[in-house]
């Protein structure tokens, strides 16, 4: 059943590459234009009920040169300069402030912020000094938030398919201690909940090496609601592919099956390669629609959601000026944006949950946070597509 699923998702994909192919076959690099980007049509998805939208807010320690579009809350950074405890500091009050001014505007529910391993000291006191910075703010508690644990198998002990974690007790006894740690937030009245459970994602969860990631997610979880006496609801990351929009959902089920709640794609315009992401380009909506219904289908047969993801907009030539990569430009009507966000409300499962990275990716020009260039375009387009009003 599963192989005769995978071939005719394949063959959908196929079809869909090789009329892209066809169609657009003389255009060329410097013909680009953000509106003719997945031209073909896809239906407007009137909004009859509020759906949930979450981004990743990124944690970065120097605001990058490279960057030449300006932040209307200015250029900004995690200030990790001083001394001792000092040194920690966060993103200044008054920028965080008007973060949550103008999340509020659009009607953004929850920022998501990255928390390393404890085992990584520098890095998890840099992250847990961003949420800090978040709390801290005078008006925190009109934004939401959750934590998105940022599994790392060099932390872990070099954990790989031949290494599993259960045989390295340290590193064991960490990862259940990180949790433990993000416990520590859900005392906040303005932690994200997913019915009355609360809501953790994992980036890289596909590289959660284990003899029985069944058990491990169960002692995982034991623990905190032994600690804590709270139940989670676990989001894990399916990574991206160069030649696609994503891997195939049957790739890692054996380590998501029995353990999480549900998948999101990770940054799924960053992935596409000049080999094949061209090709891909001129029809990405529709592909994307495709993708998210067989990834959201196949899923639900293990009982796991699928809460999916979209950039408003990417350009890999920021952080490398000579990439040759796709690059998904801002229109002046957000139209790339406005599709996709018609893609993500037609596979939102019943949690009605759709992540956005990002918040403040400035580097790869996907942020929601307004510019002094685009105003509040995307957050009026996030929130006239996703709310009531």
């Amino acid at each position: 059943m599963n192989k005769k699923r995978i071939m005719g998702f394949s063959i959908c994909l196929i079809t869909i590459l090789f009329t892209s192919c066809a169609k657009d076959n003389s255009l060329k690099l410097s013909d680009q234009n953000p509106d003719l980007v997945g031209t073909t049509v896809i239906p407007e998805v009137p909004v009859t009920k509020d759906y949930v939208v979450g981004a990743f807010y990124y944690n970065f320690t120097s605001w990058n040169t490279r960057v030449t579009k300006v932040p209307v809350a200015l250029p900004y950074f995690s200030d990790n300069t001083g001394t001792g405890t000092a040194i920690w500091k966060g993103v200044p009050t008054n920028v965080m402030q008007q973060h949550i001014l103008q999340a509020n505007a659009g009607k953004l529910d929850f920022f998501i912020f990255s928390f390393r391993s404890l085992m990584d000291v520098n890095n998890n006191k840099s992250d847990t000094s961003l949420i800090k910075s978040f709390l801290l703010a005078p008006n925190a508690n009109d934004m939401k938030f959750a934590i998105s644990y940022e599994l790392s198998t060099a932390t872990l002990g070099g954990i790989s398919t031949t290494t599993a974690l259960e045989t390295k007790q340290t590193q064991l006894k960490g990862f259940l201690k990180d949790f433990i740690s993000i416990g520590r937030f859900f005392k906040y009245s303005n932690y994200m909940k997913v019915g009355d459970k609360y809501l953790v994602y994992i980036h890289n969860a596909h590289q959660l090496y284990a003899n029985d990631n069944a058990a491990l997610y169960k002692r995982m979880r034991d623990t905190v609601e032994l600690t804590y006496g709270v139940k989670l609801y676990i989001v894990a990351s399916q990574p991206n592919n160069s030649t696609s929009i994503g891997t195939p959902p049957a790739r890692f089920i054996s380590r998501f099956q029995n353990g999480v709640d549900a998948v999101w794609l990770d940054r799924p315009l960053r992935s596409l390669s000049n080999s094949l992401g061209w090709s891909i380009y001129w029809q990405y909506c529709p592909w994307a629609n495709t993708y998210f219904k067989y990834c959201k289908d196949y899923y639900k047969n293990y009982n796991i959601n699928y809460q999916p993801s979209l950039m408003p907009a990417y350009d890999p030539r920021i952080n490398n000026a000579t990439s040759t990569n796709p690059f998904f430009g801002r229109a002046d009507t957000a139209s790339f944006f406005k599709k996709m966000c018609n893609v993500a409300k037609l596979n939102v499962d019943s949690t009605r949950i759709v992540v956005i990275d990002s918040w403040n990716n400035w580097i790869e020009d996907s942020q929601l946070e307004p510019s002094l260039s685009d105003s509040t375009l995307y957050l009026s387009t996030l929130r006239k597509e996703f709310k009531v009003n």
